[in-house]
């Protein structure tokens, strides 16, 4: 079961534009990512499934039949005029003899892996897939696609009883196949992050706008982030999926998540001309890898500069394996203005659909207006047959490449032989460890500084130890001065000096503390300590996330820790188990997955086992996280607390 599978045909590059030669297009988009994976030893690590193609019933899951006949009736066609001319028919399509073949293949191997993973066969799973799906629609070819591979995984999925799935597209271009297939629809979140330029830019629709959120019951569950710039960077991508994706998906909670994961808005891309790192593909994977208790797979789509494209998908896949997410090579600053504008709209536009939206602290008179400045006039019926995006001068892609060269070279493939190291005061936990972890490197108890060690020293990847109450002080401050900067975060009934140790460091200290009086927090540079109203039996998950993704994530991810500290003292039980998982799962996205979870106290062994999973497969867990509380007042500390630090931390200084 903890398994990653993979699905390609190495027949998948067997096509390609018959009278263009330089279409972007290219069989080297599916042979260099395959050739980038097995250098890094990636599919050998994975589940190898056997391809097939679609049968027809599973095309019409998506497709009208009149549209499966046209391509079927290219096969084995010789006449090169005869295919241009069908080509002038649609837009930014071209058709080869083996087009209709290898389309079924795409899209069988889509519905195959997919399927493998919802039964619980696989954990997640990688599709290599050339034709690409997301702008086929349900009567039309368009955008190099041909069969919708993402909408007929999704449709069989439907079928097979998944109740609800998220679609995320980070394609540069807008999937509008995916998003009309599913319009109406409330059982599918579909979540598009795409370059739109006020309307100038492919495919230039208007329901490409961050407005058009659905219809019918399905109104609200389509979620559009035009990108109204080019060259946005890691910063931009990555506060959307903070900002606006990972609460949205924690309250929709869905049961699978799929990505039409498309490399063109990598660094060096013709088409999409943004400065994403490939990096940044990996750490959007692992957070949309973070619901459906993992339960996720991903299907190539666009890309069209060979290295940078390779090189994302190969760190995609990576993280679906359960490595840690390399460092992102560039700064996380200010996000562009344009990004800015673009959430700000989507929060205001979506606030009377999400209830993780109505709990921020905006200005709730703000009107999100559209601005279009597309086309005014029909769209055309014949289209040009040639590429449409002319080579670019060699010298100008050595540059790109250069680039690239020196972020891959500089970047960090961690991965440690043994991915946990264990220590505890009671045996009893000791022993069950062991019924879990195939991994793992037991450690004498109160040895905390001999695992940090391991960690600095690459010899585990991550720590987990169970100390009784009140020994925290066996974690020698010294021993942190290994590790340059500090993340801790504390979860405690009280405050007390010991939260500060790090402070040898260069840290960052969050701490939680439940009260049964008002809440309220404190804020340094340095330290941000809440307390969250709790009565009785309430736990604070909810309050604990919504400071995770307006804070804690943000000014993490601009600090740049090398090491993360997690101390959760385990006497009132404020946390439910899974809340300890997805914590340690989350916060594992940072210094390169060096994170040390301290559980103080007698843990439930389902916290054990939720935070054990998430460190050594870095698989969240499976039950789905309260991510919305009726609590408005610990909210408001969190709102105010973001207000008082943005004047210091650019990433939440949007003023």
């Amino acid at each position: 079961m903890c398994s990653t599978g993979i699905i390609y045909d190495v027949s998948m590059s067997n096509y390609h534009c018959l009278w263009d030669p330089d279409y972007t297009e290219k069989p080297a988009r599916f042979t260099r990512v395959l050739e980038r994976c097995q250098s890094l030893g990636l599919i050998q690590r994975c589940v190898d499934l056997k391809p097939r193609k679609a049968t027809n019933a599973e095309l019409q899951l998506g497709h009208s039949q009149n549209l499966i006949d046209i391509l079927k009736s290219t096969s084995n066609e010789t006449n090169v005029e005869k295919l241009k001319e069908l080509s002038t028919r649609y837009d930014c399509v071209y058709f080869h003899p083996n087009i209709y073949e290898l389309a079924c293949l795409a899209a069988g191997c889509a519905i195959e892996l997919t399927d493998q993973v919802i039964s619980g066969r696989l954990r997640n799973g990688f599709g290599i897939l050339r034709p690409p799906g997301h702008h086929a629609m349900f009567d039309d070819f368009c955008g190099y696609c041909y069969f919708n591979n993402v909408v007929l995984a999704a449709r069989h999925s439907l079928n097979s009883g998944v109740k609800r799935i998220l679609i995320v597209d980070w394609d540069v271009h807008h999937g509008q196949g995916t998003q009309r297939a599913f319009y109406d629809d409330p059982r599918v979140v579909y979540f598009s992050i795409h370059r739109f330029e006020y309307g100038t830019f492919w495919p230039e629709l208007p329901e490409s706008d961050f407005d058009h959120i659905g219809e019918g019951p399905g109104t609200g569950f389509n979620v559009n982030v035009p990108l109204n710039r080019d060259k946005n960077t890691d910063t931009d991508y990555m506060s959307v999926v903070l900002e606006v994706l990972l609460p949205l998906a924690m309250e929709f909670e869905p049961e699978l998540v799929l990505v039409s994961a498309g490399f063109d808005p990598a660094f060096g891309c013709p088409e999409g001309e943004q400065n994403v790192s490939p990096a940044a593909f990996a750490h959007m994977m692992h957070l949309c890898n973070s619901f459906a208790g993992g339960k996720s797979v991903a299907f190539m789509e666009g890309g069209y500069f060979m290295t940078s494209h390779a090189e994302g998908a190969a760190l995609t896949l990576k993280t679906l394996l359960g490595d840690p997410c390399p460092k992102l090579p560039e700064d996380f600053t200010t996000p562009c203005p344009e990004i800015r504008d673009a959430i700000l709209n989507i929060k205001t536009t979506l606030r009377p659909f999400w209830k993780c939206f109505q709990k921020e602290d905006y200005d709730v008179k703000y009107v999100a207006r559209t601005i279009w400045k597309g086309r005014t006039e029909p769209v055309p019926t014949v289209f040009d047959p040639m590429c449409p995006t002319p080579p670019r001068p060699k010298e100008f892609e050595q540059v790109f490449e250069d680039q690239l060269e020196q972020w891959i070279s500089s970047t960090e493939l961690r991965k440690s032989k043994i991915k946990l190291g264990f220590s505890s005061f009671d045996g009893r936990f000791v022993d069950h460890m062991w019924s879990l972890a195939h991994a793992m490197s037991v450690f004498k108890n109160g040895q905390i500084n001999e695992i940090l060690k391991a960690i600095k020293d690459d010899e585990i990847q991550s720590g987990l130890a169970v100390l009784p109450l009140g020994t925290f002080e066996n974690l020698n401050p010294l021993a942190c001065q290994d590790f340059k900067r500090v993340i801790s975060i504390n979860i405690n009934d009280h405050f007390s000096h010991v939260e500060d140790y790090s402070l040898k460091s260069d840290a960052l200290v969050f701490s939680f503390q439940p009260t049964n009086q008002k809440p309220s927090y404190e804020y340094t540079k340095s330290t941000l300590k809440f307390q969250f109203h709790s009565i009785g039996d309430d736990k604070i998950d909810a309050h604990l996330f919504h400071a995770l993704y307006r804070l804690i994530l943000p000014l993490s991810y601009e600090f740049g820790p090398d090491l993360v500290v997690i101390r959760i003292v385990q006497e009132n039980h404020w946390l439910t188990p899974k809340c300890h998982g997805m914590l340690a799962y989350l916060m594992s996205i940072l210094a390169q997955g060096r994170i040390l979870v301290l559980l103080q106290g007698q843990p439930e062994i389902k916290t054990l086992e939720y935070t054990a999973e998430s460190l050594i497969d870095w698989q969240p867990p499976k039950q789905s996280i309260n991510a919305v509380s009726e609590n408005a007042s610990n909210y408001e500390v969190v709102e105010s607390a973001r207000q008082e630090a943005c004047s210091q931390w650019k990433c939440i200084n949007w003023h």
